[in-house]
């Protein structure tokens, strides 16, 4: 007896609830821009390329000529960190930065850079943040990716970290010209360096990846 009128109980209780139909579009809408103001924090940055929010609120930001940046957001001041020897022609250089998850123990920051000097190479390598130094002598690098630097263009290198693990996404290296929209394969002579089957398309290869 008990349980049927606990049943009745919840019915009648259902009958008397009603929902409004959820409308997908809704959540699509984006807020009207008229609800931003634009606040400038910094100006003057050369070709910055990523950035890295801080347990503090500071913010790293990875300028591509080597430059590693770090705006204090309580002084509201931009300092210069370190210069890094970068390779920075053909769209090379400085190209991403992460903090660590855990930053406020081990204070370790990762760059992605393609690497000054003869080697055609790319390092993610790894530095802690001393105060407001980068210590470059503390590098430890992670992955080191040969490149070309002899034909322009597509170099890329967001870094970015998710459930404990590091991801680089690295670009293809390679020229799109004469292309025209089609497949990026090029078996022409001398076109060698415009054909991704050697990078995108070669799983031996680091370029084009994740």
């Amino acid at each position: 007896m008990k349980t049927a009128t606990i049943i009745l109980g919840l019915a009648a209780l259902a009958s008397t609830l009603s929902f409004r139909p959820y409308h997908h579009s809704e959540l699509d809408t984006p807020p009207d821009s008229s609800r931003f103001t634009v606040m400038p924090l910094v100006q003057g940055l050369d070709e910055p390329m990523g950035m890295a929010l801080l347990p503090n609120r500071n913010v790293v930001i990875a300028e591509r000529k080597g430059g590693v940046r770090l705006y204090d957001a309580q002084e509201k001041q931009l300092k210069t960190i370190a210069n890094l020897n970068v390779f920075s022609g053909i769209e090379d250089g400085l190209l991403g930065v992460a903090a660590d998850p855990d930053f406020e123990r081990n204070h370790w920051l990762y760059l992605y850079y393609g690497v000054g000097g003869e080697k055609w190479i790319s390092h993610l390598s790894r530095f802690e943040l001393k105060g407001d130094q980068l210590d470059l002598a503390s590098k430890k690098v992670l992955l080191e990716i040969p490149t070309q630097r002899k034909y322009c263009c597509h170099s890329a290198g967001y870094v970015t970290f998710s459930k404990g693990l590091l991801y680089l996404s690295t670009g293809d290296n390679t020229n799109a010209e004469e292309i025209e929209g089609h497949n990026p394969t090029d078996e022409r002579p001398g076109r060698e360096l415009s054909d991704d089957q050697a990078s995108t398309a070669n799983s031996n290869d680091l370029r084009g990846k994740i």
